[in-house]
């Protein structure tokens, strides 16, 4: 999916870069979905790994916690496969449910690591703004990935952009008032 693209990831394409046939694929993935799935655990589990051993590191200062993951995302960033890969896999859960619905998991996933760590920063604050927080920081890293990522137009600019990014999500964890939740606005569901 990296080297060539969203359309690679077919069983046919994945067995032919296996060197296997697509029926011995089909042994271990009995669906593309499946595979699909397979496919985001894999890029998921060294993240996941990452983020346990970074706040096992800083120890119990939830700030510092929360400071060593979004660091660990910015700069992951700068690495040719993480550029690649996300853009395909947002073009890939554009064309499909089942693409959509994993690509979310994946998310989900990632934001409960962010809402863990926010919620320890932030106890006082409702589970839906604490949502709205990491939603917000997932949202910005993500967006950062097609300006500063791998070999990308400003990405001389990289380092000024993950310390401004990370001044300001942990600022917004910090200083959020609780107030301005759309899920919390009078008339709303």
């Amino acid at each position: 999916m990296v080297k060539k693209g969203v359309a690679s990831i077919t069983i046919r394409g994945v067995a032919r870069a296996a060197d296997m046939t697509p029926g011995n694929l089909g042994y271990y993935f009995s669906s593309y979905d499946k595979l699909l799935q397979a496919l985001l655990d894999w890029v998921l589990d060294p993240y996941l790994r990452a983020f346990e051993f970074l706040r096992a590191d800083v120890g119990d200062d939830p700030v510092a916690s929360l400071h060593a993951v979004l660091n660990y995302v910015l700069e992951d960033l700068a690495n040719e496969d993480t550029t690649m890969f996300f853009p395909e896999l947002w073009v890939l859960a554009n064309r499909g449910d089942q693409a959509a619905e994993r690509m979310r998991g994946l998310y989900d996933t990632y934001m409960s690591v962010l809402k863990e760590l926010i919620s320890a920063v932030r106890p006082d604050l409702s589970r839906t703004h604490i949502d709205e927080l990491a939603l917000f920081m997932c949202a910005s890293i993500e967006g950062q990935t097609v300006f500063i990522g791998y070999e990308r137009p400003y990405a001389k600019h990289r380092k000024a952009l993950k310390s401004i990014s990370l001044d300001a999500m942990i600022a917004a964890v910090v200083n959020h008032s609780g107030d301005a939740s759309v899920n919390d606005a009078p008339g709303t569901n």
